[in-house]
């Protein structure tokens, strides 16, 4: 199954004062939206997802 991924943007989303990575997949039935931040000793942490698909 082929599978598309992107980085979506980088910007500071709640305000705060850390940067927010937002990546965007897409596959043949759908996409998806997360929003996710970088915390140090834990790595990339997803906190807010959406997409649209089966």
């Amino acid at each position: 199954m082929a599978t598309l991924y992107r980085l979506a943007g980088i910007a500071d989303l709640n305000g705060d004062g850390r940067m927010e990575v937002v990546t965007f997949g897409a596959y043949y039935e759908g996409y998806a939206l997360d929003v996710n931040e970088w915390r140090s000793g834990s790595g990339l942490k997803s906190r807010l997802q959406g997409g649209c698909g089966v």
